[in-house]
């Protein structure tokens, strides 16, 4: 099937130049390259991207990587939150108990719904276990849904200490 509808269209801040034939010997600065469909696309910023097409039809790459935000979606999720679990040593925030880094969880003190320019600044984020983030969101806060801040997380946390 022809390619050549891709040409010019417009995914995010990329638009579709030209199709790259790429053979399974090929090779390229990223790594080796498989035969699949690949595309160079111009950003708005006026970078240049080489993007599969399936990358582009589902709205995985809509940008050469210039936004912070962009930069910060291919980092992978699972490291990014093992290394804030890691730097708390495992260790829930709320109730001090040490847990293996699959039933951590990382809260934002500033929900990202309101406040998404926090979703990625270190300052914002601690790991808790499953049941006291749960606690606090759905029994301090009422809902994932309400907006909460830090003074909102302080509360709660020396409501606990005043319990103990």
């Amino acid at each position: 099937m022809s390619n050549e509808y891709m040409i010019g269209k417009v995914f995010g801040k990329l638009k579709v130049i030209k199709e790259i034939f790429v053979d399974a010997k090929s090779t390229s600065i990223i790594k080796p390259l498989k035969p699949k469909s690949y595309f160079l696309c111009k950003c708005d910023c006026h970078g240049e991207i080489i993007v599969v097409k399936s990358r582009l039809e589902f709205g995985i790459t809509t940008s050469c990587g210039c936004t912070k935000q962009e930069i910060f979606r291919y980092i992978e999720r699972d490291e990014f939150n093992d290394n804030i679990k890691k730097n708390y040593n495992y260790k829930c925030d709320l109730c001090e108990d040490i847990f293996n880094r699959h039933d951590l969880c990382i809260h934002h003190l500033k929900c990202v719904n309101h406040f998404p320019e926090q979703r990625y600044n270190l300052d914002n984020l601690l790991p808790l276990c499953y049941n006291c983030h749960e606690n606090f969101h759905c029994y301090w806060m009422k809902s994932y849904e309400d907006k909460c801040t830090e003074i909102d997380y302080q509360n709660y946390k020396e409501s606990l200490i005043d319990k103990i």
